[in-house]
C-alpha cells in the first residue's frame, strides 16, 4: 500500500510540530495517523540537515553535591558561539538571549533558525 504525500513544507511543518509537542515520534504519529517509521525518517533527515548550524557550545556547571551551597550553585551557565562567549546567570530573559543569539548567527553569515 502506498502512503500519501505530503509536500516539504507540510513534512517540515510536522516535524517542528513533533518537536515542539514534547511526544515521542511515535505517539505523535499515532495522533496524526502518520507510520512512525515515517516521522523517524523526517527527523533524521531534519537533524542531518540542520547538523551544520550547530555553531553553538553549551557549558553547564557541575551539579550541586552533598555539602555544597546555593551559592556555589550560582556559576553560571555559558555558551559559546564561534568568538562570542555569553555568560547566563539565574533569572536571564529567554526573549534576550535568542535576540543575541539571533544577531551572533546573522554576523557569521548563517540566517537565524
Amino acid at each position: 500500500m502506498r502512503g500519501v504525500f505530503r509536500s516539504q513544507t507540510e513534512r517540515a511543518r510536522l516535524v517542528s510540530e513533533c518537536r515542539a509537542s514534547g511526544l515521542s515520534a511515535k505517539v505523535f504519529a499515532g495522533q496524526r495517523g502518520i507510520p512512525a517509521s515515517t516521522v523517524y525518517q523526517w527527523l533524521a533527515a531534519d537533524a542531518r540537515e540542520h547538523s551544520a548550524m550547530r555553531i553553538a557550545r553549551v557549558i553547564r556547571p557541575p551539579s550541586v553535591g552533598k555539602g555544597e551551597t546555593a551559592k556555589t550553585m550560582a556559576s553560571p551557565v555559558v555558551v559559546e558561539l564561534g568568538a562570542a562567549c555569553i555568560r547566563l546567570s539565574s533569572g536571564f530573559d529567554p526573549d534576550v538571549l535568542t535576540t543575541v543569539l539571533d544577531v551572533l548567527e546573522t554576523r557569521s553569515g548563517r540566517e537565524p533558525s
